[in-house]
């Protein structure tokens, strides 16, 4: 019987996560953050089966509701954050009249703040997530793995008419090919019997992906960065990932009190927020410091302490983010409207048994 919550996976999300963070604010020199999207994409199919208990099959519309007001409300504060970042920093803030603008407002004004890649890395997420229930339906047959063949084979032909390096709107692009069977790739190691594994093999693996990760973290692009930025590279690096999440959620995993347990699971929630808003926090700090200090001002003066309170002021915000908006008020609000829905039953057969009692 597998655990219904494994800490080793909040672990690897928290790793994930920072390695991006860092990626970005040391101006990509190494290639960490492409690898930690990688396990990202691995990791978000492979929760979507698990997290889902039937969630997909009961209604679409109870299925988007709960994601939209799972992925909705920390996306709407990143937005006002870095909406307020531009207007301090002077740029144009897009309005908001008419209804196409209540989309394209948005985009734009996370496409300022936050970069191309992180527009379409949350793109793709969210796309993904609003395919999971049809892709939920042939999961487990056939016909899923003839998907995930097809995407896999799309993947290696559009990698071959433009590279995947060339990091503008249409190098972008074909980031989805790669990333949907990544996402297939997480769906379908959920169903992977690991248990009959042997115990070093799972544990050989567990290391794989966190040598992988970190080597990439310290390695340029002569490196890993040279693999990982190719279609082999990114076979090589989906499989590693998928084969280091499906062994951590199978083996039995060192206890640890029941403190270090909470904390564990409030940084794997708060990396959603954290992913949000790194980058407009950086770029208010920057913005702040050339104003206090010197026009000419740049992170590279002090890196290591620059990033350090960039990270400090990112992860307070995603902190009460996570605890204000997403536990006490979307998790209470889904909670209550859950026991409403489970009550309800119990009440009309309370009701049922009273008739027929005040009958006889």
């Amino acid at each position: 019987m597998l655990p219904v919550r494994n800490y080793g996976l909040d672990l690897l999300r928290i790793l994930l996560c920072l390695t991006v963070v860092f990626f970005h604010y040391s101006g990509a020199w190494n290639c960490g953050g492409s690898v930690a999207v990688d396990g990202f994409f691995v990791l978000s199919g492979f929760l979507a089966v698990h997290s889902s208990r039937g969630a997909a099959e009961k209604g679409l519309g109870d299925y988007y509701r709960k994601k939209a007001w799972r992925l909705l409300p920390v996306m709407i504060v990143a937005w006002a954050i870095g909406n307020a970042v531009l207007f301090v920093e002077g740029q144009t803030v897009p309005a908001w009249s008419g209804f196409r603008l209540l989309v394209i407002a948005p985009t734009l004004a996370m496409s300022k703040m936050m970069g191309n890649v992180s527009v379409w890395f949350i793109g793709c997420i969210v796309a993904f997530l609003a395919l999971f229930p049809w892709l939920r339906r042939c999961y487990g047959k056939k016909l899923f793995i003839w998907l995930l063949a097809a995407s896999v084979l799309f993947a290696l032909v559009r990698s071959g008419m433009r590279p995947f390096a060339v990091m503008e709107s249409g190098g972008l692009y074909y980031q989805v090919t790669f990333r949907l069977w990544q996402f297939l790739l997480g769906m379908w190691c959920a169903s992977w019997n690991m248990e009959r594994w042997n115990s070093s093999w799972r544990w050989f693996w567990i290391g794989a992906g966190a040598v992988w990760l970190l080597a990439s973290s310290v390695t340029g692009w002569r490196g890993i960065g040279a693999l990982n930025y190719s279609f082999p590279g990114y076979v090589v690096s989906s499989g590693i990932f998928a084969l280091c999440i499906a062994s951590l959620w199978s083996v039995r995993l060192p206890s640890l009190s029941r403190p270090v347990l909470k904390w564990v699971g409030i940084g794997a929630g708060m990396t959603y927020a954290l992913f949000l808003f790194h980058v407009p926090v950086k770029l208010g700090m920057l913005h702040m410091l050339r104003k206090l200090w010197a026009a000419d001002f740049r992170e590279g003066k002090f890196p290591i302490l620059f990033w350090g309170i960039a990270l400090c002021v990112s992860s307070v915000l995603a902190y009460f983010t996570y605890q204000y908006v997403e536990v006490r008020w979307v998790g209470r609000k889904l909670k209550k409207e859950s026991e409403a829905r489970n009550e309800a039953p119990e009440r009309a057969g309370k009701n049922d048994r009273k008739e027929i009692f005040r009958k006889r």
